[in-house]
């Protein structure tokens, strides 16, 4: 009897650690596609919130791995404005720095807030 407990809670265990590993292991994006071999941060992205780009629905997701970033859009709807695009840096298809903005809202950033 206390074998066939061993075997049970030992099965049990190995249940419990495939199925957390294969949580673990699912994108953050599913269906995501890869975007580039840099990273989300050196593409004005952040794997831990989503960004939204002037005139964007929906926010973009990012994930890093071992062969770059992949990206897809994320379930938040964007709250876009008329002011959007001063925080747009369009020459670098990238957020501005922070500290920057882009006044007139075309080309890249340079006037400090």
């Amino acid at each position: 009897m206390k074998f066939s407990k061993c075997i049970v809670t030992a099965a049990g265990f190995l249940f419990f650690c495939l199925v957390s590993y294969t949580a673990s292991a699912a994108p953050d994006c599913p269906g995501a596609k890869y975007a580039g071999s840099g990273t989300c941060q050196s593409a004005g992205l952040d794997t831990h919130k989503g960004v939204c780009e002037p005139g964007q629905l929906y926010e973009t997701l990012c994930d890093d791995d071992s062969r770059g970033y992949k990206t897809c859009s994320g379930p938040k709807k964007c709250q876009n404005s008329t002011n959007d695009c001063i925080y747009w840096d369009f020459s670098a298809g990238k957020p501005c720095p922070s500290g920057y903005i882009n006044p007139d809202c075309k080309g890249g950033c340079g006037t400090k807030k």
